[in-house]
């Protein structure tokens, strides 16, 4: 799905696993996380694995380890050379969870990052080099084998974003701060711009806003492929092998160029029809599928290849707050306050199941599994749901055994499924996170 974007300072979502991750800058100052976390869960996975018998493992799920990011905050300002006592991070949420071969990485949304290191998940050092670095996001490059924070300073009034590559094994030597390198150096990436990892195209996609040049990078390597400076663009959407770019709306048309990855050459462009008068409340792209929407009009599915276009019945009122593309079945989801509707591109809708108890709550999802899991937070204590997203039944509901799954299941910020190890985790308000497996 497209990805989560990284904006200095904003609450936008986009982290994809095909995985484009977007990381973008608001326009007010100030340490909000940048990503919005329901997209970053449910808007892509590369997997194509299907696991029988999967929900099993899910019904089983029981706590295993307690990650205490901040309880022992003295013994990693002494792993990190630049970082000096920590006290001017302030305990707060865990907002994202990272798993990289033998590390576990959690941020919290003061943008302080702890790094665990496997199988014991061990304490090994943090990856702020300066208590005046807040790092918004992270980015795991399977290519590179290293992990990629997006930051903000204090000097740059937290308006500016950052990147920085250090090598997995700089983790694992506990000197993460003297191993890594500055990349994206002078693209200026101040508001409204960003950055974008997609790990699908091998690509990273920055738009520096105030030349209004968008530059598409090797992820391999972060040398630039090409670069767009039209004026005209408005939106760049990444899928698989291609760019979609949205142009300025003229009349009743809506202007579209479609490039190829990896060389940016023209592969063709068209306009769509739209109605004069009507917002266009969305637009996306999965794959050679562009679906979009008008205020108070049908969701339309146009076909890049074919150019044809057809509607989905009774979606006037739809006004999602999140798309999710799920790639292994060629749907994308719809989530509406406690509503969630499934379609596939035929127009059909495939499932609709609502959720009472869902209305901001937290979610995840397994991609392979084809799985929603949803936290509930009750009166006396907080739960899981897990539903099929090709069904809308639920399927099981994690409750917490013990006094200390209890703690767990509390005041949850964040639900992450890692497809790879069948591992669940949590975070809560008091900085802590916590692992969850059959």
């Amino acid at each position: 799905m497209s990805s989560p974007r990284s904006h200095p300072t904003c609450e936008r979502p986009t982290k994809r696993h095909r995985f484009a991750k977007k990381v973008e800058l608001s326009a007010a100052a100030g340490l909000g996380i940048c990503d919005g976390l329901f997209a970053r869960e449910l808007s892509s996975s590369s997997s194509r694995f299907k696991s029988a018998g999967s929900n099993l493992n899910l019904k089983h799920l029981r706590l295993q380890e307690c990650l205490k990011c901040y309880d022992t905050v003295e013994k990693i300002a002494v792993s990190s050379p630049y970082h000096h006592g920590g006290s001017s991070f302030r305990r707060s949420k865990i907002v994202d969870v990272v798993s990289a071969n033998n590390f576990v990485f959690c941020l919290s949304d003061a943008g302080y990052c702890a790094a665990f290191r496997r199988p014991s998940l061990e304490l090994v050092c943090s990856l702020n080099t300066s208590e005046d670095e807040s790092i918004r996001s992270l980015f795991f490059n399977q290519s590179a084998d290293s992990l990629v924070t997006v930051s903000v300073w204090r000097q740059d009034r937290y308006s500016v974003l950052k990147c920085r590559s250090v090598p997995l094994s700089a983790i694992w030597e506990k000197s993460p701060a003297l191993a890594g390198s500055d990349i994206f150096v002078g693209e200026g990436l101040r508001f409204p711009g960003f950055v974008e990892f997609d790990d699908t195209n091998g690509v990273v996609l920055t738009y520096a806003a105030a030349e209004r040049v968008y530059k598409f990078w090797r992820l391999h390597d972060y040398s630039l492929l090409f670069e767009v400076s039209d004026p005209t663009v408005q939106e760049v959407k990444l899928s698989a092998g291609m760019v979609l770019l949205v142009h300025s709306k003229f009349g009743g048309q809506l202007p579209m160029s479609v490039l190829s990855v990896p060389d940016g050459k023209l592969i063709r462009s068209f306009h769509h029809g739209l109605h004069r008068h009507k917002q266009l409340d969305f637009l996306e792209q999965f794959e050679e599928k562009v679906v979009l929407k008008q205020r108070g009009k049908n969701v339309q599915i146009l076909d890049i290849n074919t150019l044809s276009t057809l509607e989905v019945e009774s979606t006037e009122a739809l006004t999602p707050q999140t798309f999710i593309f799920m790639h292994d079945t060629k749907v994308f989801m719809t989530r509406q306050n406690d509503h969630y509707a499934v379609f596939n591109f035929r127009g059909e809708r495939v499932s609709f199941f609502a959720d009472p108890m869902a209305h901001g709550s937290v979610v995840s999802a397994a991609h392979r599994q084809q799985l929603l899991i949803v936290y509930q937070r009750k009166s006396q204590s907080g739960c899981l749901r897990v539903f099929d997203v090709m069904t809308g039944e639920c399927v099981c509901t994690v409750v917490a055994g013990s006094a200390a799954e209890a703690v767990a299941l509390d005041d949850v910020t964040m639900v992450h499924y890692d497809d790879e190890r069948g591992e669940l985790f949590t975070g809560n308000e008091n900085g802590r996170a916590y692992r969850w497996s059959s």
